[in-house]
């Protein structure tokens, strides 16, 4: 999942930042806490973790099969 998220960042030109806020207004209809954003991204960058609302949106994006 990493990489597909690494892949989507370099084709939309944006930051885990810029990114994940997308993906969270997608999937919750509002903003993020700048707090938990700002975690999240960091936490991506270091460790590669994805949040579990970045994954929602990839396979919405990729399908699951």
């Amino acid at each position: 999942m990493r990489m597909l998220v690494l892949n989507q960042l370099h084709l939309k030109e944006m930051t885990p930042i810029q990114f994940f806020r997308n993906c969270y207004m997608w999937r919750f209809g509002k903003d993020i806490p700048p707090n938990s954003l700002a975690e999240d991204a960091t936490t991506f960058t270091k460790g590669g973790a994805v949040p579990k609302y970045v994954i929602d949106y990839m396979l919405h994006v990729y399908g699951t099969h």
